[in-house]
């Protein structure tokens, strides 16, 4: 028997998290088959369903934090559905959530829309879902440094418009702006985490970009 591509072992990956949430919360196979192949559009790089995944997993791992669990997944599900990296600060966001309304209003949509709203920025929180949520948002932000820069490289792929001095000077505001935050995590289970080693990621990326 054929080994499982990438391709085949990653959308098994996704079906074994989607199959229950579908099962709870009453979602169609046709969402998703409607979010993979959204997910699998040709301009993402790092928007893909390898991120929505990777999210999954580190939600089943830290499920325990959150109030509405259910709600979370079905936020992570949906929040890069729409992304067109044209569009101004927080549209790919608003369309998103939008997306989900039009798809489904069953139990946790609305709550799912306020959080992938909420992710356009990442603030500071007292809500455990919307910590949580961003925490799993901004996983990747300490992840070891050749992976960290990867990612780097494959979020700017998706903004070929922009040129290359204007990028680094809005990243770098961009990472400077999460190093100046008391803290970048809002969970302590992912502070424990990834706190330490985001902050060496964002500090070197922005030092050997200077200028």
């Amino acid at each position: 028997m054929a080994k499982p591509t990438v391709a085949g072992a990653l959308v098994k990956q996704a079906t074994s998290h989607w199959t229950p949430l579908a099962g709870r919360l009453g979602l169609s196979d046709a969402i998703f088959a409607d979010l993979t192949a959204a997910y699998g559009e040709s301009h993402r790089r790092y928007h893909t369903l390898v991120h929505i995944v990777e999210m999954l997993d580190c939600h089943a791992q830290s499920r325990h934090l959150a109030d509405n669990p259910d709600t979370i997944d079905l936020a992570i599900w949906f929040h890069d559905c729409i992304y067109d990296a044209t569009l101004g600060h927080g549209e790919n966001e608003r369309l998103s959530a939008e997306h989900l309304g039009k798809v489904y209003s069953g139990d946790c949509s609305a709550a799912a829309q306020a959080l992938i709203l909420h992710s356009a920025g990442h603030a500071a929180s007292d809500d455990p879902d919307i910590q949580l949520f961003c925490d799993l948002d901004l996983y990747r932000l300490g992840v070891p440094f050749k992976t960290f820069d990867q990612h780097g490289r494959d979020v700017r792929a998706e903004y070929t418009q922009i040129a290359e001095d204007v990028w680094a000077t809005k990243r770098n505001a961009f990472f400077q702006a999460l190093l100046d935050r008391p803290v970048i995590y809002q969970t302590d289970y992912w502070r424990s985490r990834m706190e330490k080693r985001a902050r060496k990621n964002l500090s070197r990326t922005i030092q050997s970009h200077a200028g």
